[in-house]
This record gives C-alpha cells, structure tokens and sequence, in this order.
C-alpha cells in the first residue's frame, strides 16, 4: 500500500520484534511477488509468519460462523453470497412495524428482503 498505509504494520512488527523485509517501492513488490501488480510509489512489508487468505474461502467461512452463532441464539439468518452481481440497488426500506427491513435488487432480476441487509463491496468486507 501506500507509505501511511504500510506505517503503522512496519511500527507493530518492529516493536514486537518480529523480523519483517521493507519492500521500497512497486518494483521491489512485483520482484517479490511477480503474481501482483502494483503502482511504483506503493511500499510492502513483508514478514515470515503471514500468509495468504483466499478471499472466497475466507467469506464462506464467515457464513458459517454467522450461521452458527444465529442459530445458537435463536435468531433466525439467510446467508446469501452474489457473485459478479452490478447494478445493485436499495428498493425499499421499511421503518419499523412486522416487516421493518429493505428490499434489495440487482440487475441481474435477483430480489431480495431481509430485516437486517448488508451490502459489502469487495473480497474483503
């Protein structure tokens, strides 16, 4: 990431103590990592304890958990995960009463209602 980004990672490893390479620009990140791509002005820290985690495992997981913890409490949930969805849109969102929740659609003619809606963009969120 960026200088600021990759600061305060650098900060935590050094006063952990844990040995980490400083990679100083993109050129040293793709030499390192020739699977990415990165702008030149972005730096990396790189240490021997991390890993990789691959992001469709890492939300199928989530899902589980979730459900887990859902089902233990009572409370009742639908994990649905979209792929490559666009065009998606809040149709209606409802303030209290039974049915108090949103509406959400995609372009794709997927519809879906739920009390509770997130909307996360991206692998990671």
């Amino acid at each position: 990431g960026t200088p600021p980004f990759v600061e305060k990672p650098a900060s935590l490893l050094a006063a952990a103590g844990i040995a980490f390479d400083a990679l100083g620009g993109g050129d040293a990140v793709t030499a390192r990592f020739p699977f990415l791509s990165v702008p030149p002005y972005y730096v990396a820290v790189v240490d021997g304890c991390g890993g990789w985690v691959d992001p469709g495992s890492m939300c199928e997981a989530q899902n589980v958990l979730m459900l887990r913890a859902t089902r233990a409490s009572g409370a009742v949930a639908n994990a649905v995960t979209l792929e490559a969805v666009t065009g998606v849109r809040v149709a209606a969102a409802e303030n209290g009463g039974e049915h108090g929740g949103a509406i959400v659609e995609t372009a794709q003619g997927g519809r879906y209602r739920g009390k509770v809606v997130v909307l996360a963009g991206g692998s990671y969120t």
